[in-house]
């Protein structure tokens, strides 16, 4: 499959939510295809990752952390919110 670049405006406001709840953000090149590769022809695209326990990702031995989880679940909610209100 083709790499793909995920949607500057959900990059935006996933960014923005992260700041908003002060956890740090970088950017990060997935090696792994997601559903959005099936997804970015129908609507725009982004994802969230949350720390696993000593990077290990895609194997039945990740694990996050409770903490990570809700951080990550707030972020969602909170970006789901603004791209919401942009659609108005």
């Amino acid at each position: 499959m083709t790499p793909l670049s995920c949607s500057e405006t959900v990059r935006g406001a996933v960014r923005a939510a992260c700041e908003g709840l002060g956890l740090r953000t970088y950017d990060l090149a997935s090696g792994a295809a997601h559903d959005g590769m099936q997804l970015v022809g129908l609507c725009p695209v982004g994802m969230i990752f949350i720390r696993s326990k000593d990077g290990v990702s895609h194997n039945p031995e990740e694990w996050s952390s409770k903490e990570d989880c809700t951080g990550g679940t707030n972020v969602l909610y909170h970006a789901t919110l603004d791209l919401a209100s942009r659609q108005r």
